[in-house]
């Protein structure tokens, strides 16, 4: 799972972009500007996933902050954590708009996402670097492990979205 030209990549790749057309659908609906910015957020998340577009970020951030192990080792963690940081509080009254199933299940998807993205990759970077950089069984569990929570964080937004759809979209309902 840790080889990005993969078919559980492909599937990662889908499931964000099924994601970026459901809140470009919402959006096409509601002409709400925060629809449109999650789907191209989401269509990024999606491009990102095959092209290992934040790995770029590993060596620089390291580098700057003088990182060369731990639990900050993949770099990009960093300033990925702050941009969902300042997003999270950017889009904090549009996500108390919503209605309280929505915004439960959007909240649990992105909390099991950002689990497996980012706190098992800290986990998987510190793991790795500490063991000179050996593809074990440890680590591919590690890998396993963000992948499936990523993918699994990803299903439930999914589940949300069409949720909220069917709830909601006068297109649908006409």
């Amino acid at each position: 799972m840790d080889n990005e030209i993969s078919i559980p990549t492909w599937f990662a790749q889908i499931l964000l972009f099924v994601i970026a057309s459901l809140f470009a659908f919402i959006y096409i609906d509601e002409k709400r500007k925060e629809w449109l910015f999650l789907s191209l957020i989401f269509v990024f998340l999606s491009i990102d996933e095959g092209a290992e577009i934040h790995e770029l970020m590993i060596r620089p951030f390291q580098e700057i902050l003088g990182i060369d192990s731990g639990l900050f080792f993949f770099a990009w963690i960093i300033p990925v954590l702050v941009i969902v940081f300042i997003l999270g509080i950017a889009f904090l009254k549009f996500f108390n708009s919503l209605p309280k199933k929505i915004k439960l299940l959007l909240f649990f998807s992105a909390f099991i996402f950002i689990l497996g993205s980012v706190g098992v990759e800290m986990i998987s970077g510190d793991y790795w670097q500490a063991n000179n950089f050996v593809y074990d069984m440890n680590y591919r569990i590690l890998n396993a492990l963000e992948e499936g929570l990523e993918n699994f964080g990803s299903i439930i937004a999914i589940f949300a979205l069409i949720i909220y759809i069917k709830d909601n979209n006068k297109l649908i309902k006409k």
